[in-house]
Parts: C-alpha cells; sequence; structure tokens
C-alpha cells in the first residue's frame, strides 16, 4: 500500500533546496498545523522530525500513529516556532532534513489581509495498492506497418561518347528496398548507368530485395558531332542558265575574248571572304581547241571550266565545301551553283566570241538569287533580261541530309514556223504546266534573244539551225527544261 499526501495552504511558494531524493515538500505554519489534518494509518511506518537545535534526528519507526499524534500535539515538538523548518517526503518518508527559514511566519497576508499567510486551506491523501498476486494485464500496441515508397527510376540528359558511336544514360533510384538489381546484376547504391548505341534505345529491368520491378524505357538517341560548318552547314544548291547556248549541230563558234570574270563571296556578318579574279581561268579554257567552241566541244569545255574555278576557290579558302559551280550534260546548257544559305555570292562573266561574222558579247551576273542578262551585237546592247534561279536542293552539311528540288516532265516538244524574218516558236505540253506557270526562253541569234511568254515570235539575224532554249516553272516552283535545235528558213 502507498499514497501521497497533498497539502493546499495560502501564501507564496519558496522553492526549497532539494536534498538527497526528496521531491514532494510543502510547508506549514507550525507542527501543530501539519499532524493537525494528517490522517496517517498504520501502514504509515516512517517519519522523522528534527528541529534546528542539534539537527537531532528522531526515529518514530516503531511508533504507532497514535503515538507519534499525540508525542507532536501534546508537548515535545509542540512549541516549535516559525523559524523552525519542516519537510514532509511522502514518497520517502524516512527522511525529514532541518533547513531553517523554511517555515513562512504568521501574519496578515499582503495579497489578502484576511487569510493569514501560510493557513493550511485543505489536504487529503491518494492511496494506491500494489497487487503482486493480481492477473497480469498486458498492453500491447500493435505494431504499425511501415509504408515502402513506390520502386521508381527517374532518367538523366543522355551522355554520348567521344567518337559519337553510343551513348550513356544516368538513372537515380528511388524507393523500393535496397539493394538493387539492374537487368539481373545487384548494384551498390541507388545510381547506375546505361550504355546504348547511338541511333538506338532500349529497355532497363529495375527490381529490389521485396521483388518489386519496373521496366524503363530509354527512348533511341542519334549522337552527333557538334558542327562547326557556317551558317549550321545548311546550304542552297540551285540552279541557273548558262551564259552561252550550246552551238546547234554544225555551228561553230570563235572565242574571243574574257572582259570580265570575277567571283565575291561574302559571310554571314557580311564580311567579304573571297575577291579574286578567274579571268585567266576562263580564258584559257576557252581558247584550247584553236578558239573553237563546237557543239562537239561545248560540254566539255564547260566541264573543264567549272572544274578549274571550284579548285581554285577551294584553295584560296581552304574550303571547298564553300562555294562550287557543277555543270550536268545531260540537263543542257544549265549550271548549278552551291554555296551557304547565309552567305551571299556574285559571279561576273563577261565574254565575246564570233559567229558568222557577228561580233557578240554576253555578260552574265549570278547571285544567291537570280543571273541577269546582258547581250550586245557589234557593240550595241540589243537586250537586258533577268532570271530566277530553279530547281533549288536543300542541304544540310553537317548531318548530310539532303531535300530534294521539285522537277516535273511536262515539256513534249518544240516547234518552229515561219522564217529568219519572222518566226514563231511554240511548245507542246504534256500534261499541261497548269494556270500559274512561268516560261523563259533563250533563242539563239534572235531577236529578242529572251521571252517570258508561252509561245517566242520576232526575227532571226540569219537563216539556219539554231539553239531554243525553253524552262517551264509551275506555281508549285517545280520546273522542267528543254532545248531544241529547230531550222530557220530564209
Amino acid at each position: 500500500m502507498g499514497g501521497t499526501f497533498i497539502i493546499v495552504y495560502h501564501g507564496n511558494y519558496t522553492p526549497p533546496n532539494i536534498i538527497g531524493n526528496i521531491r514532494d515538500v510543502f510547508i506549514a505554519n507550525t507542527i501543530r498545523d501539519v499532524f493537525a489534518n494528517v490522517n496517517l494509518t498504520d501502514r504509515d511506518k516512517t517519519l522523522i522530525i528534527a528541529n534546528l537545535e542539534g539537527s537531532i534526528n528522531r526515529n518514530f519507526t516503531s511508533i504507532s500513529t497514535e503515538n507519534i499524534t499525540n508525542t507532536i500535539v501534546g508537548g515535545t515538538f509542540n512549541n516549535l516556532t516559525p523559524a523552525d523548518g519542516i519537510v514532509f517526503n511522502p514518497s520517502n518518508p524516512g527522511i525529514i532534513f532541518p533547513r531553517p527559514g523554511t517555515f513562512i511566519p504568521r501574519g496578515p497576508s499582503p495579497d489578502d489581509p484576511e487569510v493569514e499567510t501560510g493557513i493550511v486551506i485543505a489536504d487529503f491523501y491518494l492511496p494506491y495498492l500494489c497487487c503482486s498476486d493480481c492477473p497480469p494485464v498486458q498492453y500491447i500496441l500493435p505494431e504499425v506497418p511501415v509504408q515502402t515508397e513506390r520502386l521508381a527510376v527517374s532518367q538523366g540528359a543522355p551522355q554520348c561518347s567521344q567518337d559519337n558511336s553510343s551513348f550513356n544514360v544516368p538513372c537515380t533510384i528511388t524507393g523500393g528496398t535496397p539493394p538493387y538489381i539492374v537487368n539481373g546484376n545487384a548494384i551498390g547504391g541507388s545510381t547506375f548507368t546505361q550504355t546504348f548505341a547511338s541511333g538506338q534505345g532500349g529497355e532497363i529491368k529495375v527490381g529490389d530485395s521485396t521483388g518489386q520491378e519496373t521496366i524503363v524505357s530509354v527512348a533511341p538517341h542519334t549522337c552527333v558531332t557538334p558542327c562547326d560548318k557556317p551558317c549550321g552547314g545548311e546550304a542552297l544548291r540551285c540552279r541557273y542558265l548558262l551564259f552561252m547556248s550550246k552551238p546547234a549541230p554544225n555551228n561553230r563558234v570563235l572565242y574571243e575574248f574574257t572582259e570580265v570574270a570575277r567571283l565575291i563571296i561574302t559571310n554571314e556578318i557580311g564580311q567579304v571572304i573571297f575577291n579574286d579574279s578567274v579571268q585567266n581561268i576562263v580564258d584559257e579554257i576557252l581558247s584550247a581547241n584553236n578558239r573553237s567552241i563546237s557543239n562537239a566541244n561545248f560540254d566539255n569545255k564547260i566541264g573543264s571550266l567549272v572544274k578549274r574555278i571550284n579548285d581554285f576557290v577551294a584553295e584560296k579558302l581552304g574550303d571547298a565545301d564553300i562555294f562550287r559551280i557543277e555543270y550536268d550534260p545531260t540537263q543542257g546548257a544549265i549550271i548549278s551553283i552551291e554555296h551557304y544559305a547565309c552567305h551571299t555570292f556574285e559571279l561576273d562573266i563577261m565574254i565575246g566570241y564570233i559567229q558568222n561574222d557577228i561580233n557578240v558579247q554576253v555578260r552574265a551576273i549570278y547571285n544567291q538569287d537570280k543571273v541577269a542578262f546582258q547581250v550586245r551585237v557589234n557593240n550595241q546592247i540589243t537586250e537586258e533580261f533577268e532570271m530566277i534561279k530553279f530547281g533549288c536542293t536543300q542541304l544540310n552539311k553537317c548531318n548530310d541530309s539532303i531535300k530534294e528540288d521539285c522537277q516535273i516532265t511536262v515539256i513534249k516538244d518544240i516547234n518552229a514556223e515561219g522564217n529568219s524574218e519572222k518566226y514563231s516558236i511554240s511548245p507542246s505540253f504534256s500534261p499541261s504546266p497548269g494556270a500559274g506557270a512561268k516560261f523563259f526562253w533563250v533563242m539563239e541569234w534572235g531577236t529578242p534573244m529572251f521571252g517570258t511568254t508561252e509561245k517566242m515570235e520576232g526575227t532571226f539575224i540569219m537563216p539556219g539551225f539554231v539553239q531554243a532554249r525553253l524552262l517551264v516553272i509551275d506555281a508549285q516552283g517545280c520546273w522542267d527544261y528543254s532545248e531544241k535545235a529547230i531550222q530557220i528558213r530564209g
């Protein structure tokens, strides 16, 4: 049997110095005030009271409750003054230590003059019973199951190898319960890297120690060498009509001179990166074969000319991709000029030749948009004409992609009527190029030499076989080109 003794008193509480294991402390005005209200039972065994005189301890362990009370109230300790101290410790009632000044003196309370400070207002005792032979009562709190986060894998950015043949994907595992397993192999930690071939992807199987599994899908990734070419590698290869026509069979042109032949190339920031004459090259090529330019040697001469110009430019720039000219004999008197899309250029060529004792000078100025022609006959300007570029192919020199131009086949034949004094040339189509189509004519020895109508009419300097050249561009920008040697009667 045990219990706790509690007294309620009036006045301020002065915290005592804790000595030993004393914890439950109350303060009374006199010894009588303490025991007059204490309902001690026979099972209370111990109480020691000490006065200040010599710190005498008196043990009442074997004295009954009645004798204790009578002794205290009857006389032995009845005359203790407020200066005496008492400490009562119900949790260990066998020890009381003397402490001077513990009692609160009698007298009016400053807070309430009607009630003396130190007056005990109420007391009570809380007993408890300890049973060793009672059936035990056990309370077991069930364990709360730990919720494991779902297994998940996050992917990092692909990292290409130095030779761009493969790429790595860094991955981080979250959730689940380690250790983790990746594609059947245990790993240490929660991060790993998986390697794939460039241009491919795949799946990664990830599991944990509890049997959770997840599949990670890695998208294909192509490793590309960083492009250090101008304009991001974007380039154009566009077609233009050649500066002179291919002579008709059995016709011959006698080359005289090259007045101008210069190429200027400007880069994307407006800087001129090439500005040089190719006049010597043109003059050398066209002067071969005793200055004769015929239907038989025309393709060879023009092919050699563009190759020499390309080699010269590539040597000067140290890069053959910046500018080049191509000539395909199967496409007729057409050249293709390839250049970077953000560059500009100007190729200015003016040559003179003689045919049937007539002096002709043709000047052609090519740029990234068009070609402008000027024709002189016997030193007199007879025509000036501009013709747009056509049949452009889009290139990317970084990834070697190509978007071909749109070519159609609509010109079935070219037919001529009349004579040198008044002729009419008209094409036949199958199928029709449709509404909105554009027509560009070049008539060797014709007046006019150039035309933009579907039907070409004019005069010729002299009768004979002449080369008629026709370019058709439909409303969608698709093109067809044809040339034919026709006979003009006198």
